[in-house]
């Protein structure tokens, strides 16, 4: 079932790669300097997708653009879709559960959301020691009363328990 939809995938993006054309110039183009006006942007991923494929940057571009509907057609139609070396995107049906909206408790219906499970690699990459978290959530604290501070438990305060005859 995999492998059909590796071959789906890649089916759709040989088609986009055909239809934006071919990479390589019919004419040869020449090398020039770049002036301290055309410095190089900042490496985005189209830049280094095209680095590493040979491919110019506004090809990768389109193919991106391009890969956002087709992995929305594919979810559409209730298909993980596979991305060798990144991941699998899949639907997960999450179930009603309670919650507290101001206070008040209300249920949430269910509904589909999208979840993503990496791949190995990606997982090695996103652990190693350059790696350098964009947000970092903080730990949960459990606070039974909301915008008070919790208490600290205080030991017994009855008088202790004495038989009267």
């Amino acid at each position: 079932m995999r492998k059909r939809q590796g071959l789906i995938l890649a089916g759709i993006l040989g088609a986009a790669c055909l239809t934006i054309g071919p990479a390589v110039p019919a004419e040869p183009t020449v090398k020039t300097v770049p002036t301290p006006k055309e410095r190089p942007r900042d490496v985005t991923l189209a830049g280094n997708v095209a680095k590493a494929s040979k491919v110019s940057e506004d090809d990768v571009n389109k193919v991106l653009k391009a890969l956002g509907p087709a992995m929305r057609e594919e979810l559409t139609k209730g298909q993980a879709v596979t991305i060798e070396g990144l991941g699998t995107f899949r639907i997960v049906k999450l179930p009603e559960y309670r919650d507290l909206k101001d206070g008040k408790p209300v249920v949430i219906p269910a509904r589909n959301t999208v979840e993503f499970v990496p791949s190995e690699g990606t997982l090695d990459a996103a652990n190693s020691e350059n790696a350098k978290p964009a947000v970092v959530v903080p730990a949960f604290e459990y606070n039974a009363l909301p915008g008070q501070t919790p208490g600290q438990k205080m030991g017994r305060t009855r008088m202790p328990d004495v038989r009267v005859r």
